[in-house]
């Protein structure tokens, strides 16, 4: 009978830390607000760098090959509102089956300011395979610099004097 009154008593024990620690819990929510994954700097920071890659571009791309070493002629043009520069270029060459048969990887530390263009000549991209004859490049990173906002279009003109209304 001791034994039983005393499995009583730790289980009462029991129940009473487990309901008492629930119950200091808050109703209204958490002391420290902790921001949604959409709202942290982090989130914010590569949804800018994603609205400046899908301004982002390589133009008028030309390549060959001069004894094994890839040179490129192309131009950035930067089509968002961010400054953005140092862009890492990979460049994918295949054979003329179609296979992919090889890559080059560079940085080129360059600066294009927003909403312009900046050319790249003679650059060399280093050794590239003896068989390939394609090659097509894409620009997979770069530094986000400083927003620029394009400047407000002016208002339309308006022909003659401006309206006045006299009051009655």
């Amino acid at each position: 009978m001791i034994k039983v009154l005393g499995w009583l008593v730790v289980l009462v024990i029991i129940w009473a830390v487990y309901s008492s620690s629930r119950e200091k819990t808050p109703v209204a929510g958490p002391v420290g607000i902790v921001p949604a994954a959409s709202e942290s700097p982090l989130a914010k920071e590569r949804e800018l760098w994603r609205q400046a890659k899908a301004g982002l571009d390589i133009k008028d791309f030309r390549w060959s090959k001069d004894y094994g070493v890839m040179i490129v002629n192309f131009t950035f043009d930067n089509r968002s509102d961010f400054d953005v520069k140092d862009f890492k270029v990979v460049c994918e060459h295949s054979a003329p089956s179609g296979t992919r048969i090889d890559s080059n990887t560079r940085t080129i530390y360059e600066a294009v300011p927003a909403r312009s263009r900046k050319p790249v000549k003679e650059m060399n991209l280093g050794f590239i395979h003896s068989q390939a004859t394609r090659s097509g490049c894409e620009i997979t990173d770069f530094v986000l610099g400083q927003h620029r906002p394009a400047p407000p279009k002016p208002a339309p003109k308006t022909s003659g004097p401006p309206l006045s209304i006299k009051p009655q």
